[in-house]
């Protein structure tokens, strides 16, 4: 007969000091949650006091509010129950704020401050109460949680409190509180409480020793933070509907809205929420004006940048930790201005704010140690929303930042602005014959051209991986199919041979699926081969519509998901050209085509089509699309370098395929559809030659 019984599952006491490492990181985090308490507490204040030496082992930290206070039965069924359900089902407090601290981690919060704990208390009208909390108890490896005691004591004189309020005292500090660590944590308080829409009845104070008392006082955000370069603002409803307002350098507003997709006409799921970006250009003469502007120097401004730059998430007024910290380039900007360095803002130029809520984004779940949201398809969303906002300020900075002399053109050459005939024409006129002048310049012509030629050279070899790069998920795809179907029949044919009597017809089945296979990944093979990095100048006589084909084909995965229609010609076009060259060129147009067509779900037939016409000597070819469009304010400039409107745009496909189309003795622009079949529509010309 077997022996059961049952047993109490007995926690040891470390397990809460275990628990409240996981929970607390820091001790500004810690400070931030017991400010939360006095916010759940309805306090209309609280004072953060430093007493003392105040160094590792010593010192003392008093945390004051005027909040509700508590009596006896709160401290003991609150502060001395981990966990406690006293919050639970609790919203709102008494003057409707939205309840903060649902998980009873307070305790945990003091105890990674300090070795020992305080607390006295008072509700209106009821007595003092005091309770001693001594969490080097915590420590004792033998004991369990159960064997340790904690004190109260009723003080019916109210000496401490006049009215109603909490103080906590935390003695016996865990670490040393220096000048630096105090500046961090009053640059952190400062960016505790959402500066959009401060809460208006609830103040933070520093109280200092006298060595420290510059860093004390109220806690408010820089007011060099009130004066951006550049800001877009405004909410985004749980349907992907931006509604915004964009203030540029000139400080005229533009109101506009726009529709976001995460892919597919998919719109996020992170639910609605309210956002405002700050943007500051960091040159020297920029950052001068603006410290001349406010009456305070250069140090100063970009110490205050410095000190707040980056995305802050708040829920319910209060930030969520660590989205803001400086060092942490969470939706990755500083990596989108290594790509395009010209258009894109790095982290340490914005503060940016997005204020979400529990009733509105219930999919953007705080992790368990209250730091941070759970990884997952709805904070993804948000991060490209966030991205998709910034990229419309980026897009208009972009354009204000453009010198207003300059002339764009619909026709882009890198290299246009590197011609020096010019300069020479005019040394001439001015120095005449001057033998030493002409010899300079024209070694100096040579040297340019020689330099440009390098360029276009490691160009070439940059366009030739930017282009593999985009066709790296259809050969991951279509590589992996064929690989899939050669193993299975592999694995027939080897059942099939350990059988005594073999299936002929089936080994040749199997067999012949096989050898249709190793055709697929072959003209997979074939297709890829113009893409290559092997560069060649040669022109040989070719089939365009042949080469187009091959390139819609290595994007049939995506054609297919979007369900485009395509519309190719079916002529026979022969032209003496670089295949290499035109292929990369159609494959950036599709490429831009597929990308702005995935958001437009309203469309009911998305298509694109090809279109030859020849004009006399010129063979027109049209690459058409019914996606969004391109905005009128946009068109001088699509094929600037770095210019984009995509969120993590580089800015060079339409330059790339304007430079190689001038390379190829051709012209490429955007014109208009005369039948208005079309929303966006380019014109690739070549001149026909007898040779072609």
């Amino acid at each position: 007969m077997n022996e059961t019984g049952k047993d109490i599952f007995r926690p040891r006491a470390r397990i809460i000091k275990t628990i409240g490492e996981e929970l607390i990181s820091n001790d500004f985090v810690a400070i931030t949650e017991l400010i939360k308490n006095s916010y759940d507490a309805d306090a209309s204040k609280v004072e953060i006091e430093f007493q003392g030496n105040i160094e590792k082992g010593e010192g003392k930290i008093i945390i004051k509010d005027d909040g509700f206070g508590m009596n006896l039965e709160i401290l003991q069924k609150g502060w001395m129950e981990p966990a406690t359900i006293l919050k639970k089902g609790k919203v709102k407090s008494k003057k409707g704020r939205r309840i903060l601290g649902e998980k009873g981690v307070g305790r945990f919060a003091s105890s990674k401050i300090s070795k020992q704990l305080k607390i006295i208390s008072r509700k209106k009208g009821e007595d003092e109460i005091m309770g001693y909390f001594d969490w080097t108890q915590f420590n004792e490896e033998e004991k369990y949680l159960d064997e340790i005691f904690c004190n109260w004591e009723l003080n019916k004189k109210n000496i401490f409190i006049k009215d109603q309020g909490t103080i906590l005292e935390l003695e016996d500090l865990n670490s040393e509180w220096n000048a630096s660590k105090l500046s961090d944590l009053k640059a952190t308080l400062s960016r505790l409480i959402n500066p959009i829409i401060p809460i208006k009845d609830f103040k933070i104070f520093l109280k200092l020793p006298e060595r420290f008392k510059k860093l004390q006082g109220e806690i408010c955000p820089p007011d060099s933070l009130n004066y951006p370069t550049y800001s877009i603002k405004g909410k985004m409803d749980k349907e992907g509907n931006l509604s915004v307002i964009y203030k540029g350098s000139d400080n005229n507003e533009e109101q506009f809205n726009k529709k976001v997709s995460v892919g597919y006409g998919e719109f996020p799921t992170c639910g609605e929420f309210q956002f405002e970006f700050r943007v500051w250009d960091r040159d020297i003469e920029a950052m001068k004006e603006w410290a001349a502007k406010l009456g305070t120097n250069l140090s100063n401004i970009r110490k205050d940048l410095d000190t707040a730059a980056g995305v802050s998430i708040y829920r319910d007024s209060f930030r969520v930790y660590p989205y803001g910290d400086p060092s942490l380039d969470w939706i990755r900007l500083d990596m989108r201005r290594v790509q395009n360095p010209t258009m894109r803002l790095s982290n340490n130029q914005v503060v940016g704010y997005a204020l979400i809520s529990m009733e509105d984004n219930p999919e953007l779940k705080d992790q368990s140690s209250r730091q941070g949201i759970v990884e997952g398809k709805p904070f993804e969303d948000l991060k490209l929303t966030l991205k998709s906002i910034l990229s419309e300020l980026e897009s208009r900075r972009f354009k204000e930042r453009r010198s207003e002399k300059k002339i764009l053109s619909q026709q882009p050459n890198l290299f246009s602005d590197m011609n020096i005939d010019p300069v020479i024409e005019l040394v001439q006129r001015k120095l005449g014959k001057d033998p030493e002048a002409i010899v300079t310049l024209s070694k100096t012509k040579e040297k340019i051209e020689e330099n440009i030629k390098r360029v276009q050279e490691v160009l070439s070899r940059y366009r030739r991986l930017s282009t593999l790069g985009q066709l790296i998920d259809s050969v991951l795809h279509d590589g992996n199919s064929y690989l899939s179907k050669t193993k299975n029949e592999i694995e027939i044919i080897e059942r099939e041979l350990r059988k005594d009597n073999l299936d002929i017809e089936k080994l040749k089945k199997s067999f012949a699926l096989i050898k249709v296979e190793r055709e697929a990944i072959s003209n997979l093979f074939v297709r890829l081969e113009p893409f290559s990095g092997r560069r060649t100048k040669i022109k040989r006589k070719v089939i365009l519509e042949e080469s187009i084909k091959n390139v819609f084909d290595l994007f049939d995965k995506e054609i297919k998901k979007q369900q485009v229609i395509i519309d190719l010609p079916s002529t026979k076009t022969e032209l003496k050209i670089n295949d290499q060259d035109f292929q990369a060129i159609i494959l950036n147009l599709l490429d831009n085509s597929l990308y702005w067509l995935q958001g437009e779900k309203e469309i009911l037939e998305k298509k694109i089509s090809i279109r030859f016409n020849v004009d006399e000597n010129k063979l027109n070819i049209y690459f058409s699309d019914n996606g969004p469009g391109i905005k009128g304010e946009d068109i001088p400039y699509i094929f600037d370098p770095y210019f984009s409107r995509k969120p993590e745009g580089i800015g060079l496909g339409l330059t790339i395929v304007g430079e190689l189309c001038s390379e190829m003795g051709g012209m490429l622009e955007l014109v208009k559809d005369e039948e208005d079949n079309f929303s966006t529509q380019f014109r690739i010309t070549f001149i026909l030659k007898n040779d072609n």
